[in-house]
């Protein structure tokens, strides 16, 4: 199997400087709660 990397990806509601949490709720992208989310994202990417 050849892994393909992903070059463009499309989110439905824009970058607007903010991050969705698990329980729906959102935060500003350089909120001290969003790093260990953004860390586990990139450690499972």
């Amino acid at each position: 199997m050849v892994a393909r990397r992903l070059t463009k990806i499309y989110t439905r509601t824009g970058d607007k400087g903010t991050t969705a949490l698990a329980n729906g709720s959102r935060v500003d992208k350089h909120h001290p709660v969003s790093k260990p989310w953004a860390m586990w994202m990139n450690l499972t990417a």
